[in-house]
């Protein structure tokens, strides 16, 4: 099983050896995820949000040398970033539910890029309040945003629709 993270325009001239082919590739469990990047004191993160949950986690620091164990890489931010959040599960499960990690190119999901605009705006910010890249707490900036309700999901947050995700696959 492979889970896709399409990314955006701007990592596709960064790292565009390290795309895959664009066949249909699918996750059963978490479905895709779209990614974007920006900067904090010169230094690459990417942002990657799940198209369904609008779930985002930071990924900070990414080298283009770490692309080569980039599943590794997702799965530990994802689970990180998910125990941060009290969401309280399986690291075996979780490697299973992701699989391994295909970047492919942009598709365009023009809710969950509309999305990651919103975030970024509030990164911004965030940027000029904590300064510098070792003063920021990516973990608690996340949670933060994967807390904020949305009219899209009739004022539920992220957070909320990705433990009723998970609810589905675990026993």
């Amino acid at each position: 099983m492979s889970t896709p993270i399409h990314i955006s325009k701007k990592l596709e001239k960064l790292i565009s050896k390290h795309i895959g082919k664009s066949t249909t590739v699918s996750n059963l469990y978490l479905g895709k995820w779209n990614a974007n990047l920006f900067y904090v004191d010169r230094k690459k993160c990417w942002l990657v949000t799940n198209s369904e949950t609008k779930f985002s986690i930071i990924i900070p620091n990414l080298k283009s040398s770490d692309l080569k164990s980039f599943t590794e890489i997702f799965i530990e931010n994802f689970y990180s970033q998910l125990i941060y959040e009290g969401i309280l599960i399986d690291f075996k499960q979780l490697k299973h539910w992701i699989g391994s990690v295909v970047i492919l190119p942009t598709d365009n999901d023009r809710r969950t890029i509309g999305t990651q605009n919103l975030i970024l705006e509030s990164l911004k910010y965030w940027k000029y309040e904590f300064q510098t890249f070792e003063n920021m707490p990516f973990r608690e900036l996340t949670m933060r945003l994967n807390s904020s309700p949305t009219k899209s999901f009739n004022w539920k947050n992220p957070h909320e629709q990705l433990i009723k995700k998970l609810k589905t696959y675990v026993q």
